[in-house]
């Protein structure tokens, strides 16, 4: 994900994430939005679950490594 600024968003403390430039200087962006990484995490993992391992993907995966 990217800040308003263009800025990837990081770790900004033990439980969230914010904008890099904003965490660096707040002078050059002034997004001090906070992303629980939780949440955001939790998202990622739901994602690669739901739409990544689905049966088709995986029945590719199993092809494609016996031919190997």
């Amino acid at each position: 994900a990217r800040s308003l600024c263009g800025s990837p968003y990081v770790i900004t403390g033990s439980k969230q994430y914010g904008c890099s430039s904003h965490k660096q200087d707040q002078a050059t962006c002034s997004n001090n939005r906070k992303v629980s990484r939780i949440k955001a995490e939790q998202y990622v993992l739901d994602k690669i679950k739901n739409d990544l391992f689905t049966t088709d993907n995986l029945a590719h995966f199993v092809k494609c490594h016996q031919a190997e």
